[in-house]
């Protein structure tokens, strides 16, 4: 629910990084949730539910937030059964999850919208120009996709921290 808020109000007054600040708070309560209490296909449901209340919430169906949830939930159960579950399964997972809006918008723009794939880097330039105050070219597509991975990477660690901390805090009590 607090992705779903938060989405709104970033949407609402078209935050340019939306997609990545959203998928970084799906991986925190997503991680922490698995390390806490992980059952097989936890995360998947936990998906499934953010996405239908997603669906009924705002009282009209947006599909691309809604696949951009389920894909974040699908990537973290993917990662949490393949790998073990520590600081860089962590960092890593928060990597992936952070390119999905690019490889999501990348995919709409294909298929929707028939760009090609140079079509929609010179598109996906010119929109960077836009959030960037000087004009670097290509060199603009390498600082995106790094500002992503960083944030990807800090994030999975700060989970790691999160759910580490619980864990410590739970047992205590």
């Amino acid at each position: 629910m607090a992705e779903i808020t938060l989405g709104t109000f970033l949407h609402l007054f078209h935050f340019p990084l939306a997609g990545l600040v959203l998928s970084q708070v799906a991986v925190l309560i997503l991680l922490n949730a698995a390390r806490i209490r992980y059952r097989s296909g936890s995360i998947i449901i936990m998906g499934l539910v953010a996405m239908l209340i997603k669906g009924i919430a705002l009282s009209t169906i947006k599909l691309g937030p809604m696949v951009g949830i389920l894909l974040e939930s699908l990537t973290v159960e993917l990662m949490f059964r393949r790998t073990l579950p520590g600081r860089g399964s962590f960092m890593i997972t928060g990597m992936l999850v952070s390119i999905l809006p690019i490889i999501q918008t990348l995919v709409v723009k294909m298929i929707y919208m028939g760009f090609t794939f140079i079509e929609y880097l010179v598109d996906f330039i010119q929109y960077l120009s836009t959030l960037f105050p000087f004009a670097a070219g290509w060199y603009l597509v390498l600082l995106y996709l790094m500002i992503h991975l960083t944030t990807g990477l800090l994030t999975g660690w700060l989970a790691w921290r999160l759910s580490e901390d619980i864990r410590l805090h739970r047992k205590a009590s």
